[in-house]
């Protein structure tokens, strides 16, 4: 979980995933990514089911605003598979009138 911090806007640029699934028909993992505003409201921004490597590279990353928490998640179909996630982004401080720069 990465919280935005107050007065700054964070842009995800990329994430990888990766896993110990061997790839079969009967395996599977699913990535997803959660985010909580600062008001409580949930969303569920990206989901995507893969074996073995997960890589998105963003060409306009993806904005989250102040205060908000980002959550990034996997599941997996057993309770044997390793899996790590890594996430790259830009934290730019806003101006006082909230844009940023």
């Amino acid at each position: 979980i990465y919280t935005v911090p107050a007065g700054y806007t964070f842009y995800l640029s990329r994430i990888d995933a990766y896993t110990s699934a061997n790839g079969s028909s009967a395996d599977w993992v699913q990535y997803r990514n959660v985010q909580t505003s600062p008001t409580g409201v949930i969303a569920l921004s990206q989901q995507a089911p893969f074996t073995n490597t997960y890589h998105a590279q963003r060409v306009m990353p993806r904005g989250f605003t102040e205060k908000t928490d980002i959550q990034l998640q996997a599941k997996t179909s057993a309770n044997t598979y390793a899996v790590s996630i890594a996430a790259e982004g830009y934290l730019v401080k806003n101006y006082i009138d909230g844009t940023t720069g």
